[in-house]
């Protein structure tokens, strides 16, 4: 018997546009990146505010539009100095959703009955802030001894996809110190140091206040 499954149930068409950008702003210094995105995609969405209980969303289009912003400055081997932006804009165009949701088998036979279908409106995506900026440096000095930190940062993003519930901009910042040979590594890694409660757009808040010893040897 020939296969009859849905093959739309194992596809997930996506459509991205992309131009960028890399310059050499200070010769053997400074290197600057810029791109920017248009992207169409299929997806599945957790359901919106006021949907039924039952309802299970079927199907769905994401846009996704946004723009990144990148700068390294290495004026020595010793230092480097970096920072990073990016603006996305991301919304669900389009989404059908039934209670309950239609399983095919065999492309012709709904196991699980009758549905009704329900069009959704455009919407925000949720747990997907606009604006992402990080900034890290790192020192080494030549006897192999050297430091580095990082900060994040995020801005406002909903929770709920009617924009009810939303968690605000958080930051975070991590500090590290290490000492590097030829054959050996040993690093010191302290996490979220000001042990903020940061999601990071998502629904489960990133580790608190953390520390981590790692060593490598290179044979």
């Amino acid at each position: 018997m020939a296969n009859q499954f849905d093959p739309y149930n194992f596809k997930s068409v996506s459509e991205l546009r992309e131009a960028g950008a890399k310059a050499e702003l200070i010769p053997d210094k400074l290197v600057g990146t810029f791109a920017a995105f248009r992207q169409n995609r299929a997806l599945t969405l957790t359901l919106p505010a006021g949907a039924a209980n039952t309802a299970n969303p079927i199907q769905a289009v994401g846009l996704y539009e946004g723009a990144e912003l990148g700068l390294r400055y290495q004026p020595s081997r010793n230092f480097s100095l970096g920072a990073n932006y990016s603006y996305l804009e991301a919304t669900n165009l389009a989404s059908t959703y039934s209670a309950p949701a239609p399983i095919v088998a065999d492309n012709s036979t709904n196991i699980l009955g009758a549905t009704n279908s329900v069009r959704g409106v455009n919407y925000r995506m949720v747990n997907l802030p606009h604006n992402t900026a990080t900034i890290y440096a790192s020192y080494q000095f030549n006897s192999g001894f050297g430091v580095k930190s990082d900060y994040a940062v995020h801005s406002a993003y909903n929770v709920a996809t009617d924009g009810s519930v939303t968690v605000p901009g958080e930051y975070a910042l991590d500090l590290g110190v290490f000492y590097d040979q030829p054959r050996y590594r040993v690093a010191l890694d302290i996490q979220n140091i000001t042990n903020q409660r940061d999601h990071s757009g998502g629904g489960t808040p990133l580790p608190t206040f953390n520390a981590g010893l790692r060593v490598t040897y290179r044979f």
